[in-house]
């Protein structure tokens, strides 16, 4: 906006609070104004929104309306289904253009069923209200809602058990998804379905839910059980990239700066966990500031679960960077201590900074226009879990 480089702009953060989605893609609202008073002025400025301008202004999570058509078998297994997905992207249609595509993917894939034949279509909806922006798990949790919501009909109507549609639809070793992609290890969501109807006592619980509302006029309890899988990672190897800088001063202490976001998910408390181990340092010797465009430059953003994976790497590279820097030191003083290697490297005139850096293979990168080649994912989580929840059908309070 005020047409200089990057490089004399520093952008600095120690961490946000709960800014899921939220600080990601609309924070430059806050600091481009802020830049532009301290630019024409030349003072220092500060610009705090209240509350209630901070909630219009910001934008929320997408709304999403489905309509869909689901067949199935007296068993409940489901042989195809046809979704309309519509989001309301607010006055700023073309964000949402590129996570739609996405979204739709992740409806028909990734969902730890196997769905045979599906149809899905997407429609981006202009309106007046504020823009929807991704926030946290934006192209997780509408699709799974969506399914959850597919499947629990598919019950429903057949008047069979919930957890009996989920196991027939369940992806099992050699089902493949939608786009051709057979699931790697996905006995293990099968081993925390089971784990988990155990644990939640489930079938017990289920009695006790169906005779507490028999009696309860106002009162309801709901229970549900769900398999879930998510694949960890971002569908464009650009956002797979990440950097850090590790610095080891001549006390001994540890210096880290990376290029992720610390917002409550504990990503900086990771990374010190991981010099810790590859420096055999206590933790207490790591430090870690803020995050500095001066520091670490050209960063992605923190999301899509792929901090820790990334920043955690490219901490891990710096570290053993350093490492063997330090090695003759440790071979000439076994008996030493780190304080004496580390003074040793440096009255040797050995440099004690190191740049750590991180990259996505590039057999993982993957192009939307052509889904059913590649795969941008060098993993995938399998969860289940039990929700029990009550709720005052007259003034709504509720409690999990």
């Amino acid at each position: 906006m005020l047409g200089i480089p990057k490089n004399r702009v520093r952008c600095h953060v120690k961490r946000i609070g709960g800014g899921f989605g939220g600080k990601e893609s609309c924070a430059e609202h806050v600091s481009t104004v802020a830049a532009l008073a301290a630019t024409k002025f030349n003072r220092p400025t500060r610009l705090i929104l209240d509350r209630e301008t901070d909630m219009i202004k910001t934008g929320k999570r997408t709304k999403f309306h489905a309509k869909y058509k689901v067949g199935c078998n007296k068993e409940g297994k489901i042989l195809a289904h046809e979704v309309k997905l519509y989001a309301d992207s607010g006055f700023f249609s073309r964000f949402n253009e590129h996570c739609m595509g996405f979204h739709l993917l992740f409806l028909v894939c990734d969902q730890g069923y196997a769905f045979g034949n599906v149809k899905v279509t997407g429609y981006i909806c202009e309106t007046n209200t504020n823009m929807g922006i991704p926030m946290r798990g934006a192209l997780t949790i509408p699709p799974l809602v969506f399914t959850q919501a597919l499947v629990n009909d598919v019950a429903f109507r057949l008047d069979l058990p919930i957890e009996q549609v989920h196991e027939v639809n369940m992806l099992k070793i050699g089902d493949k998804t939608p786009l051709g992609r057979e699931l790697p290890d996905v006995h293990t969501m099968h081993t925390c379905w089971l784990r988990c109807l155990e644990s939640s006592k489930y079938m017990k619980k289920r009695k006790i839910v169906e005779d507490y509302n028999r009696k309860s006029k106002w009162n309801k309890r709901g229970l549900y059980i769900t398999p879930v899988t998510r694949d960890v990672g971002t569908p464009n190897r650009v956002w797979w990239q990440g950097a850090a800088l590790v610095n080891i001063y001549t006390d001994g202490s540890v210096w880290v700066s990376h290029g992720g976001i610390e917002m409550g998910q504990g990503l900086h408390t990771k990374l010190i966990q991981v010099a810790s181990k590859v420096l055999q340092v206590p933790q207490d010797n790591i430090h870690i500031t803020e995050t500095s465009t001066d520091c670490v430059p050209n960063a992605t953003f923190t999301a899509g679960s792929t901090g820790s994976d990334i920043f955690g790497m490219a901490v891990k590279d710096a570290c053993e960077k350093l490492i063997q820097r330090l090695a003759p030191y440790k071979a000439s003083s076994p008996k030493g201590q780190w304080k004496d290697w580390v003074l040793a490297s440096y009255n040797d005139c050995t440099s004690l900074s190191a740049t750590g850096f991180y990259r996505h293979p590039k057999e993982y990168n993957w192009d939307l226009d052509k889904p059913r080649e590649g795969n941008f994912d060098k993993y995938y989580v399998y969860v289940a879990v039990a929700v029990e929840v009550e709720v005052d059908c007259l003034t709504g309070a509720h409690k999990v």
